[in-house]
């Protein structure tokens, strides 16, 4: 019996080079004429014979962003108020005048000055009493609710005659409220380099604030800002995933840049796709020495490549070749050049308390006019919010009626609105042209005996009330634009941040988030309703 052997030949790569770093920095090519022909294919040769910068020189202007200016009959913004103190940009546009005035102080203080005043407190009448105490509170106060509330105290402490050294801790400025109550945004406005409401904040629902929060009020950048020089090495724009600019080294394999699907809804994903697949190597930083709450803006920049020519923005060369497009930018801040950027000091993950205040609006088609709906007030969940019709009262049967007509009924006018719900009606506001929303009050046409009909209670939440309201004015109006379709829920809470120096700060913020469907209350025509019988 033949034995057949079958003989293979396989070709091993040496592994010598792996000793030697040398051989591996050199990055061989075996075929260096594939290399060419791929590079003819992807049209690299008709690139231009251009070089990398090396060295930049640019001269930029900073401009100071100016505290808020306090309004009429408000107090000047404490320190904290001003972008340059390296205060958050948030506590400064969304805090309120009595944000100092937690509900711990509030019951310190008033525990306080009813210790050090009780004789001239004992004096009042109950129903002065009965306005400076503090109100049913959430937990973990609720043991404090109607005792001394040091606000209350402070404000009136002139009328009641209480000594100033009773409030010494209290600051002696407060914040502006910049809070529309009409339109349920932020409007404020900075000065810039001494030019007074340079820098508009126009329409801020609460939350983040960064350049895109403001607009110029101005088509020219404020005079007086100072100039500066600096000169440095750039270096490559890096970022996950990006490729290697050294030879053919491949991508980061833990980033996906495939994984962001385009689409016509996603702008930027497609930017940064076109960034990452054509661009990669195009990009290049450098640095500014900028401080919190400047206005920076680049006046002029030189780029010196690696065969020492030297391209400035004053030459006519600049535009052909490393002049940016002047009608579109990331960063634009609308009235001023291209390159200026607002550089706020922003609050870094701000912890959120509690929601102090909720309430929801909706139009409602069917009863022609805008509910409000307190959920919450006093940082308490307000009860009786599902619709609930009240029980009907009992029939007493009368034996001189034949059984044919013993029935009874009750006259029901329209349909019944639980507590916390607040008509707006569409009306003429005063001294305004357009019709808006105004405030109005429920009446209870079943009150005691002796009343012909009871007003139902004023709303709790601030949110729906006007600080400066005169008083011949409603309680409260509403742009009509300022509830969408689907309703609008508004809120309002303490927020917890750190300035850029670690102290911390401590603001009261509101917030409009929008509804999936607005609040109804299901209006029925007015009927008569058969009261049950007896027993």
């Amino acid at each position: 019996m033949s034995i057949n052997f079958d003989y293979h030949n396989r070709l091993e790569p040496r592994r010598d080079h792996q000793r030697d770093l040398q051989r591996g920095f050199m990055a061989e090519t075996a075929d260096a004429l594939w290399f060419l022909g791929r590079q003819w294919q992807m049209g690299e040769h008709q690139g231009e014979n251009a070089a990398s910068p090396v060295m930049i020189r640019v001269a930029y202007q900073r401009l100071p962003i100016d505290a808020v200016p306090a309004r009429p009959g408000q107090f000047p913004g404490k320190p904290d108020g001003d972008p340059r103190a390296l205060s958050p940009a948030e506590s400064i546009i969304e805090g309120e005048p009595d944000d100092w005035w937690t509900t711990g102080r509030r019951i310190r203080l008033g525990t306080a000055v009813a210790a050090a005043a009780a004789d001239l407190l004992a004096a009042l009448d109950k129903t002065t009493r009965d306005g400076l105490l503090l109100p049913e509170l959430a937990p973990p106060y609720e043991t404090f609710g109607g005792r001394w509330d040091g606000l209350a105290l402070y404000r009136q402490r002139q009328a009641l005659g209480l000594p100033a050294q009773l409030f010494s801790e209290v600051p002696d400025s407060v914040r502006g409220d910049h809070w529309n109550s009409s339109s349920f945004m932020y409007e404020t406005a900075f000065g810039v380099a001494g030019e007074a409401e340079a820098l508009r904040v126009p329409r801020h629902d609460g939350g983040n604030v960064d350049w895109w929060s403001a607009e110029a009020t101005h088509e020219s950048l404020p005079a007086g800002g100072q100039t500066f020089m600096r000169s440095q090495q750039p270096s490559r724009f890096a970022y996950p995933g990006a490729p290697h600019p050294r030879w053919w080294h491949i991508e980061d394999a833990q980033v996906d840049i495939g994984g962001f699907p385009p689409d016509r809804s996603h702008f930027p994903t497609l930017l940064l796709l076109d960034l990452v697949l054509t661009h990669s190597n195009d990009w290049f930083t450098f640095y500014l020495d900028a401080q919190m709450g400047d206005v920076v803006t680049p006046v002029n920049l030189t780029v010196v490549d690696l065969f020492g020519e030297e391209f400035s923005s004053d030459d006519p060369r600049w535009a052909e070749r490393l002049s940016p497009p002047q009608d579109w930018s990331i960063f634009t801040i609308h009235g001023w050049p291209n390159g200026s950027l607002v550089l706020w000091p922003v609050a870094a993950a701000p912890l959120s308390g509690e929601a102090l205040e909720q309430v929801a609006l909706g139009v409602d088609e069917d009863a022609n006019l805008m509910w409000a709906v307190e959920e919450r007030a006093n940082g308490r969940l307000l009860a009786d919010l599902e619709i609930e019709q009240p029980p009907l009262p009992k029939a007493t049967p009368n034996p001189d009626k034949p059984a044919f007509s013993a029935k009874t009924y009750l006259y029901q006018p329209s349909s019944f609105t639980p507590h916390y719900w607040h008509p707006y009606i569409i009306d003429e506001a005063p001294g305004v042209a357009r019709r808006r929303f105004i405030q109005a009050r429920l009446a209870d046409y079943t009150p005691a005996p002796g009343e012909t009909f009871r007003l139902a209670p004023e709303p709790l939440s601030e949110l729906l009330m006007m600080r400066d309201r005169g008083p011949n004015d409603p309680q409260h109006i509403i742009e009509p634009a300022a509830v969408p379709v689907q309703g609008l829920r508004l809120d309002r809470r303490y927020v917890l941040a750190r300035r850029s120096d670690g102290r911390p700060v401590l603001w009261i913020q509101r917030r409009r988030l929008p509804l999936l469907s607005p609040p109804a209350n299901r209006l029925r025509f007015d009927v008569l309703q058969e009261i049950p019988a007896a027993g």
